[in-house]
């Protein structure tokens, strides 16, 4: 019986969960990809007309191959003839790009709610995806809205954003 107790406890301290403490990291080698949704919203001028919102994004980050995709939406043309089209890619990234998305994803810690209502900056979202779990974080700057969820450091949250919004515009 002591052998069996050994091995379950020892089975849970090598198994990959998904940190949800404040404190946690939420990106380790552990993660098969990871989801970096900016939902939009927030005080922005309003968007010209078009097929798709300017303040929408969706990165997805993909480990094993070092893979991100991505969907958005750029303005293109020039005022009063401005519109919008979505842009949808994916590409491996070169070894320096995903070392800086990685320490950026890596900085992403979880952080207790402090009762923060922002009101004027997008939502962002990020999901999380092992070969165990799936988690969806909500940035701690909405964290009155968000009592259900697990929060993140926005300012890194947002931070990776702007790096995979960049690797994605780079090529």
């Amino acid at each position: 019986m002591r052998s069996i107790a050994f091995v379950v406890f020892l089975s849970a301290c090598m198994s990959h969960g998904i940190g949800t403490d404040p404190g946690d990291h939420v990106y380790d080698g552990a993660v098969v990809s990871i989801v970096l949704d900016d939902q939009g919203g927030g005080f922005a001028p309003p968007p010209p007309s078009g097929p798709c919102d300017p303040q929408v994004a969706r990165y997805t980050v993909t480990n094993a191959t070092h893979d991100l995709a991505w969907s958005a939406c750029d303005v293109v043309g020039t005022s009063p003839n401005q519109t919008t089209a979505p842009r949808t890619g994916h590409r491996v990234l070169e070894a320096s790009e995903w070392a800086s998305l990685t320490d950026a994803l890596s900085a992403i810690v979880v952080v207790a709610n402090d009762g923060r209502c922002g009101a004027d900056k997008p939502t962002f979202a990020l999901i999380v995806n092992t070969s165990n779990d799936t988690i969806e974080y909500a940035d701690n700057f909405y964290a009155c809205q968000n009592q259900n969820k697990p929060l993140v450091d926005g300012d890194a949250l947002s931070h990776a954003m702007q790096v995979a919004g960049g690797l994605a515009m780079s090529k």
